[in-house]
């Protein structure tokens, strides 16, 4: 009941805000009817590289790109939060104090979007680095959201078709989560729950009639990969639920085509739907996740070789290839996301931690989108040493059966690792497991930019309590630093 009071709140708030109005700018990231249509004729929306055969490269060879010698990825998110910095519109008591200019070239087009992706790496920068010198900046980027929330941005009333609306309440949620939480402050949490009411409340028809058929599926996948996140930090199961139920169109969207896995169009590319049904439907529901990620996986496309927003799409192919090696421990994934997201470090030709939206732009160029793009779908996920994968043969597994998983290691840098690696299982109970560490300490040495997957299993017992257990993988140096951790669910039956 308490929830059911909170959406309808939320509903009479978005009635309200919407009526009203707000000043909007017409900015590039939206694209009109007029607009989509002048870009096909154009030739802006790219096919890219269509599917002919799964991705299957030399494992063994180097996947770092040519041309980076040095991949520091953390010295590039801090270009990018100073980059930032200098697109923000700073015009105290002002009606776009606070927003985020377009582009070096754009600095007339001010957008929500882009400020509210702009709170999520200042936030994160913070929480890295531990330097909060970007504050003043995430207030004044809150003050512009406040005055521009994202459902009252341009494009259709909110509905079937609202896809600009969504694509903006979907990153809203991201920042809102990341400034809440490094920055313990609840301010905007009831600006969140207004923004997931909106996903949930006007979900996206992803079979609408052209061009939407191409743009609503990538765009409500982005949602309901951050509606379930918000739900799961928020304690929310009805924003989980929604989050389920709206992804299932968008995994049936895809399992009716995979080619549609190829499509680019406006400012999204395949990797966002992808990237969405891993983040919602098997998160609630995870047996087959392996499977599904394996059959589909191959579909992504693994470079882009033109386009009008060439950049932005190899963003977001980089972010499905990410999610497919972290549901797959399949390095094949892995290469390719180190791949793209340093295909976008090299679109830095001057260093000043901006890229442009696409590989001809000159380096004067650069827009605050996409290199918000580079910093969440490629730089934060590299900038750990070593990451980890973990990838279950099956969740389910009876009294007396085995439990198979594949564990894969990735040495982000082009430096010799050495770490240890343990394992741990928690009880259905909550409890951790009296015989932790199941594996390990266990010391691991990789080689610069090497890739290692070894596969375990262990005997549940017949006494096991029936229930759904944690496994965790933590990754780690003495005595106590942690690198990096993943975990999977998987149920014990009779």
């Amino acid at each position: 009941m308490r929830y059911r009071t909170q959406i309808l709140l939320c509903l009479a708030v978005l009635t309200l805000a919407y009526i009203a109005g707000t000043d909007l700018a017409e900015g590039t990231p939206y694209w009109s009817l007029e607009d989509m249509s002048k870009a096909e004729l154009q030739g802006a929306i790219d096919g890219g590289t269509s599917y002919a055969g799964p991705f299957l490269q030399d494992r063994s060879s180097r996947f770092l790109s040519p041309g980076l010698e040095t991949p520091d990825y953390l010295e590039h998110y801090t270009l990018l939060a100073g980059f930032l910095r200098g697109l923000q519109v700073w015009n105290p008591g002002g009606p776009d104090h606070g927003g985020m200019r377009e582009g070096e070239h754009l600095p007339d087009i001010i957008e929500t979007d882009n400020t509210a992706e702009a709170i999520w790496v200042w936030s994160h920068y913070y929480e890295l680095t531990g330097d909060d010198s970007y504050y003043p900046n995430v207030e004044a980027a809150w003050e512009y959201c406040m005055a521009h929330p994202a459902y009252n941005e341009e494009g259709p009333p909110p509905g079937p078709l609202a896809y600009y609306k969504v694509y903006n309440c979907a990153w809203a949620l991201a920042a809102e989560v990341k400034y809440r939480n490094v920055y313990a402050d609840t301010t905007y949490l009831w600006y969140s729950d207004t923004c997931a009411t909106f996903i949930i409340a006007y979900p996206l028809d992803v079979h609408a009639g052209a061009p939407y058929f191409s743009l609503n599926a990538p765009v409500l996948g982005w949602a309901v990969g951050n509606l379930y996140s918000y739900g799961m930090d928020v304690g929310s199961t009805a924003y989980q639920e929604g989050a389920v139920e709206l992804g299932d169109s968008v995994r049936t969207w895809i399992e009716e085509a995979p080619v549609r896995l190829a499509i680019k169009y406006w400012a999204m590319s395949g990797g966002a739907p992808f990237w969405g049904v891993l983040n919602s439907c098997f998160r609630m529901y995870p047996d087959g996740e392996r499977a599904w990620a394996t059959e589909y996986g191959p579909y992504l496309d693994t470079e882009v070789y033109s386009g009008q927003f060439q950049n932005a799409y190899r963003g977001w192919y980089a972010l499905g290839h990410d999610a497919c090696w972290e549901a797959t421990a399949d390095t094949t994934y892995k290469r390719a996301h180190v791949h793209l997201a340093d295909t976008l470090v090299l679109n830095d030709g001057d260093v000043d931690g901006g890229i442009p939206a696409s590989d001809p732009e000159p380096d004067n160029q650069d827009q605050s989108w996409v290199s918000n793009y580079l910093g969440y779908m490629g730089l934060d996920i590299l900038i750990p040493v070593v990451d980890v994968a973990i990838a279950p043969d099956t969740t389910v597994v009876p009294r007396g059966g085995t439990l198979g998983f594949l564990v894969s290691l990735a040495n982000n840098t082009d430096a010799a690792q050495a770490f240890y690696g343990q394992t741990e299982a928690y009880l259905p109970n909550g409890q951790p497991y009296a015989g932790n560490p199941l594996i390990g300490p266990l010391p691991v040495a990789l080689q610069p930019l090497q890739v290692r997957t070894v596969h375990f299993s262990h005997s549940i017992p017949l006494n096991a309590p029936l229930g759904t257990y944690h496994y965790r993988v933590k990754i780690g140096t003495p005595p106590n630093t942690l690198i990096d951790e993943e975990e999977f669910a998987f149920t014990v039956t009779e």
